[in-house]
């Protein structure tokens, strides 16, 4: 199964395949034809290479919209679930650093528990989705940070 992990970019997507084609089209050059006599005969000439120009001013434009739609589909992070790749445990190794903000705003009471409580909760969320090889850190607000590398799970 394909899907997105930040389908929101997807959005943008046809947006961001408007912009080269508005680029095409404000920047064509409008030309004054005048006729002579003695030119006439380069009137065949002239086509075919007109042909040959408007053939690569849109294979430059489709390509220009390609590069733009493979970055936006890039930002959505495609992702392949199920199938051939869980078969063979593909896993990419995963880095997370979480923030936990210990100051004393976070001492208020709610419904479920203090802010921080639940704060830790999400944190252990976190962590327990983790799979061997990924690597974890936690820091606190109150606390100096300290270069010591990650800790790996």
């Amino acid at each position: 199964m394909f899907n997105f992990l930040n389908p929101i970019f997807l959005f943008a997507a046809g947006a961001a395949v408007l912009f080269p084609l508005l680029i095409h089209l404000f920047n064509r050059q409008k030309v004054k034809k005048v006729f002579f006599s003695s030119l006439l005969f380069l009137r065949s000439l002239e086509k075919t290479r007109m042909r040959r120009v408007k053939i690569k001013e849109y294979l430059l434009l489709l390509i220009r919209s390609l590069i733009i739609l493979l970055v936006v589909a890039a930002f959505a992070r495609p992702a392949i679930r199920g199938g051939f790749v869980s078969k063979v445990g593909a896993h990419a190794k995963t880095s997370v650093v979480i923030l936990l903000d210990d100051s004393y705003s976070m001492r208020y009471e709610t419904k479920e528990g203090s802010l921080f409580d639940l704060a830790k909760k999400k944190a252990r969320k976190i962590i327990n989705q983790l799979k061997e090889g990924d690597d974890a850190s936690l820091i606190l607000f109150s606390s100096e940070p300290e270069r010591k590398g990650m800790t790996q799970v």
